[in-house]
């Protein structure tokens, strides 16, 4: 990706590129992707009209979340915005006023993603702001082999060069500030004036050539083991994402036309891998092993950019994938290296501000995975113990649980409605609300709650099949 990106982003026989294709531990078997993803592939020349053209997906409108909660019940995470805009104030603000005034509220009946994801069904938004279709958010589910075949062909067409190789030593400048080469297993040795590492190690040899450290978010993320698996779908798939969560770790699928491809993440210091296959095909019958124990941790690097190397994706970090992928940092960091990318060889300005902007975005993630965890059933985190988790976090949660506001946080990787509704749904309903929405009257607030709730099934009801829907889609282009 980072290479066909290159090659797309400049000029051709600006540079020559070449692609050294290491022996990885292997990444999800399909990527959940969020809307912020697939405006990051268009611009790199892969729209969704040529991804689903060649390579197996389906659309996603959100995340599953099953057994998270002690009620057992199923939590739906749409993409999307809820409700709308009512006297210029937060449509939480009003939820968050009904549900204490009238007894309760689904804030999911206010979403159609919601709505359609459930039903199985799926249509293209509309951008009429008028229309209950302006509300939906989605995404892609992507077969990962097959995006990376479509991609090294892309990349055969454009002469990148490839090589199957392992780094066998690193040698680096005389202050030890930059790389100077690499000396591969076969014994050749390669030159740049730039190294791009998207290894999806943590440990990569480059990395700890340069010395350096890795942060561990061990304390605050127990799995650090994961087995992939394929299973077989019923043809008729919902689409989200789907997270479940059990004592012994968690399973996430994604959904493709016909199967579904997954993985259990568990911690290593309480089951080993012949457990862990026992349990994850106990809880998901039909699962076909496609990969050994992983061993993996949570966290990042200090920097990403040090001198003539920038450490892309899980090079640099990683976190457990809910809400998306690990694909989906290392896209937000390819594109943030594209815009910064080095004018001279003196980039030291460029890769501050890449490092600082790089550990926001995964730190804000980090705080996102840990709200996800403290209302997990099975979690010893408890809301009134957040003393020991990050301030930035700590901060956030206050924040809105206290007075239905968003922390403004840059380089957040998810928007506001959509974080709003991260809260909302994990059962973390703010105190308060906007002072403004005193001024409403309050005796049209069932009758504008009504009516959109109205409007969201009459369109849920006319909407395709979920499947059927692309394969018309497909077929038309």
């Amino acid at each position: 990706m980072a290479a066909w990106t290159l090659k797309q982003q400049y000029a051709k026989g600006r540079f020559d590129i070449t692609v050294l294709d290491c022996a990885t531990e292997g990444g999800e078997g399909a990527f959940s992707l969020q809307e912020e993803s697939l405006r990051i592939l268009a611009r790199f020349g892969l729209n969704e009209k040529t991804l689903l053209e060649n390579v197996s997906g389906t659309h996603k409108l959100g995340t599953t979340f099953g057994n998270w909660r002690a009620d057992g019940g199923e939590i739906v995470q749409p993409l999307g915005t809820h409700g709308g805009p009512m006297e210029s104030v937060a449509f939480q603000n009003f939820a968050v006023v009904k549900r204490r005034e009238h007894g309760g509220l689904d804030y999911n009946d206010y979403s159609l993603s919601a709505n359609a994801a459930q039903a199985g069904k799926f249509i293209h938004p509309q951008i009429n702001p008028g229309s209950i279709l302006s509300t939906l958010g989605y995404s892609l589910h992507l077969d990962r082999s097959e995006l990376r075949a479509l991609l090294e062909k892309l990349c055969r067409e454009e002469d990148v060069a490839t090589l199957d190789s392992e780094v066998q030593e690193v040698g680096l400048s005389e202050d030890g500030s930059s790389v100077a080469r690499l000396t591969l297993s076969d014994g050749k040795a390669l030159d740049a004036d730039l190294f791009i590492d998207c290894s999806n190690r943590a440990d990569s040899p480059v990395g700890d050539a340069l010395s350096v450290p890795f942060e561990s978010w061990r304390r605050y993320f127990a799995n650090d083991r994961k087995i992939a698996f394929r299973q077989q779908g019923d043809g008729n798939c919902r689409p989200l994402t789907e997270v479940t969560a059990y004592e012994n770790g968690l399973i996430r699928k994604v959904p493709l036309e016909t199967s579904f491809r997954g993985e259990l993440y568990y911690p290593g210091e309480r089951l080993d891998r012949e457990h862990a296959v026992d349990f994850l095909k106990s809880v998901e019958p039909g699962a076909e092993i496609e990969s050994d124990a992983i061993a993996f941790e949570s966290g990042i690097r200090a920097s990403a950019w040090v001198g003539n190397y920038v450490a892309l994706g899980k090079a640099y970090g990683r976190y457990e994938p809910l809400d998306s992928s690990n694909f989906h940092g290392f896209l937000v960091s390819l594109e943030r290296f594209l815009d910064l990318f080095p004018r001279t060889a003196d980039c030291e300005c460029e890769a501050r501000e890449f490092n600082r902007k790089t550990r926001l975005w995964f730190e804000n993630l980090r705080d996102h995975n840990l709200m996800r965890y403290v209302s997990l059933q099975f979690s010893s985190i408890e809301p009134d113990g957040l003393e020991a988790l990050p301030e930035s976090f700590r901060q956030k949660f206050r924040l809105f649980t206290e007075t239905a506001d968003v922390a403004y946080f840059e380089e957040e990787p998810f928007g506001e409605p959509y974080r709003v509704s991260c809260y909302i749904n994990m059962g973390f309903w703010p105190k308060s609300h906007h002072v403004l929405v005193d001024r409403f009257d309050f005796g049209k607030l069932d009758q504008r709650f009504e009516e959109f709730r109205r409007m969201v099934d009459a369109a849920v009801a006319k909407m395709p099949n979920h499947l059927e829907y692309t394969r018309r889609l497909l077929a038309s282009q």
